[in-house]
């Protein structure tokens, strides 16, 4: 008797174990950054976003500029840290009346977060040197703050696109798609008093080309149904059961009929 409640402790502790690992099939979260993202422009002060300025997607934001000013999509509290360092892209092409001249459409950062970008030159940025192309930052060991302008160092009018921003091979997203499975795609302007378009004009040499296809998610097929192992285990259960049911019964008419 003692032998079979042992196997039916060893068999339940058995089923506890599986039952509490996770399940194979399980897809992984995708490895996305998610920051606060804030969307402005400027003239004199900071005000809304000028027209035609809006978060297209987790992915694409479109800026224009108003009259006389510029306009500035940015992360002023990114908190990004690497051991190594790391590359800094996104994808950019320039519509209608836009241009790049003097440096007015920049990817730009900050090693230190809420960063004074009217007035204070960034650690490093990368200028548009073409219509459409990609800007990039390398040996970057430390993000604050983070962003992509285009400002008022020229008079165009039109519109820059900018696509698929990455952070040492990380997407980082422009809406908060980690926990959220359909953000809006709208995003609050707040007139804070120090984040601002980078004052750096400074253009690097143009950045290598690199696959423009976004970065696909893994595939599969869902897990459904019950595990044929936890029928086994379950099944298992029942025999042993059974088993200790019938033991028991023979020794007490055993002892009945002595």
């Amino acid at each position: 008797m003692r032998k079979l409640l042992a196997v039916l402790v060893g068999v339940l502790a058995l089923t506890a174990t599986i039952c509490s690992a996770p399940a194979r099939g399980a897809t992984p979260t995708p490895n996305k950054v998610c920051p606060d993202w804030k969307l402005r422009s400027i003239v004199t002060a900071w005000q809304e976003p000028a027209e035609g300025s809006k978060v297209v997607s987790a992915s694409k934001v479109v800026l224009t500029k108003p009259t006389g000013g510029g306009t500035e999509f940015a992360t002023y509290d990114a908190g990004l840290t690497f051991d190594s360092p790391v590359t800094i892209t996104v994808f950019y092409s320039l519509d209608e009346d836009a241009d790049y001249a003097a440096g007015a459409v920049r990817l730009f950062y900050y090693e230190e977060a809420n960063a004074d970008t009217l007035t204070t030159a960034p650690k490093a940025s990368d200028a548009a040197m073409s219509d459409v192309g990609v800007l990039t930052l390398t040996g970057v060991t430390k993000v604050g703050t983070l962003g992509l302008v285009y400002d008022a160092s020229n008079t165009a009018a039109g519109k820059v696109t900018f696509t698929d921003l990455k952070v040492g091979g990380k997407s980082v997203k422009f809406t908060d798609v980690c926990s959220t499975p359909s953000p809006s795609p709208s995003v609050s302007a707040s007139a804070s008093p120090s984040p601002s378009p980078s004052a750096s004009t400074t253009s690097a040499a143009p950045a290598p080309s690199v696959s423009t296809s976004p970065a696909s998610s893994s595939g599969g097929l869902p897990v459904t149904g019950t595990p044929i192992w936890l029928a086994f285990v379950v099944g298992a259960v029942f025999v042993v059961l059974g088993a200790a049911g019938v033991l028991v019964a023979r020794r007490r008419r055993e002892r009945f009929e002595a």
